[in-house]
């Protein structure tokens, strides 16, 4: 390390300045659709410029974006060599669709970035057209873990690569990890597997599961994954999306119980069963799912 780095070692980055044509525009844009706060404004009448502070947590903990408006100016080149702020977001989908609603300018719709389709993004323009990107986080990243977990792992024979794009098509997450066989080391068990994944992580909002190929697999039954969701509407949805190809075993509707259920088998062998309820955290509380 240079010698004259030394004393940055345990620097910490505290913020990003924008400067901004209008104070109270980019904070109700800040504040409102991207949900910050505003953590401190100070006026400084001999410089005629004020300095506002928004961010998701605090100062002391995170870093932050300070926001100055100087009284005298009234536009901005942005120029060419300025790029983004950057927000990790549970589901890149939801929140572009959110702010879209609220009327924040869409630029690039959420979706894969070139050359890593793993690697979910978005982008919207503030007020002053800066640009943020919205980057679709994997679960384990905007989480505290509890130990142990229970996940549930999938052995496909040599489908495991399609399967899990197909459940990324569906919006369930996506891949974020993916070892093969022959690869950095890996053993072959034979030359058909060559290129195979050995192992995989699939993470999205309230999902993480792990998958592989294994030629000698058995088809998979005694087991389903269970998806508990609050909105009707993404349950048909999503219902329909991994019935694609697939068969319905249960037809989804409300049951005895009272909850919005649904069982599938989707076109992997895949058992899923999707299951609404009456309150976040509701599930079947009587009869037995089918």
């Amino acid at each position: 390390m240079p010698s004259n780095a030394v004393g940055l070692a345990r620097g910490r980055l505290l913020h990003t300045m924008l400067r901004v044509s209008d104070l109270q525009r980019s904070l109700a844009f800040y504040t409102g659709p991207l949900g910050m706060h505003l953590l401190r404004q100070r006026d400084f009448p001999e410089g005629r410029f004020t300095l506002a502070f928004v961010g998701y947590g605090d100062e002391a903990t995170g870093s932050v974006i300070e926001l100055t408006h100087n009284w005298d100016q009234t536009g901005y080149e942005l120029g060419t060599a300025y790029g983004h702020v950057a927000i990790g977001v549970a589901d890149v989908f939801e929140a572009t669709d959110v702010l879209h609603a609220a009327g924040v300018e869409v630029v690039r719709p959420a979706g894969p970035l070139k050359g890593d389709p793993s690697e979910l993004i978005a982008f919207v323009e503030d007020p002053d057209g800066y640009r943020v990107e919205l980057i679709q986080e994997a679960r384990s990243a905007i989480s505290h873990a509890e130990d142990p977990q229970l996940s549930n792992y999938l052995f496909f024979t040599t489908e495991c690569e399609p399967a899990l794009a197909f459940y990324e098509a569906c919006g369930l997450g996506r891949t974020t990890q993916i070892l093969r066989f022959g690869e950095n080391g890996m053993g072959v068990p034979n030359e058909d597997m060559r290129g195979k994944i050995m192992h995989a992580h699939f993470e999205g909002p309230g999902i993480s599961f792990y998958a592989s190929d294994n030629d000698d697999a058995e088809p998979m039954r005694g087991s389903a994954h269970i998806l508990m969701l609050r909105d009707r509407g993404r349950t048909e949805a999503l219902f329909t999306r991994l019935a694609e190809g697939g068969r319905i075993t249960t037809p989804l509707a409300v049951q005895p119980w009272g909850d919005f259920y649904g069982k599938l088998t989707d076109w992997f062998g895949v058992q899923w069963m999707l299951n609404c309820g009456k309150a976040s955290a509701a599930g079947p509380s009587a009869g037995n799912p089918t």
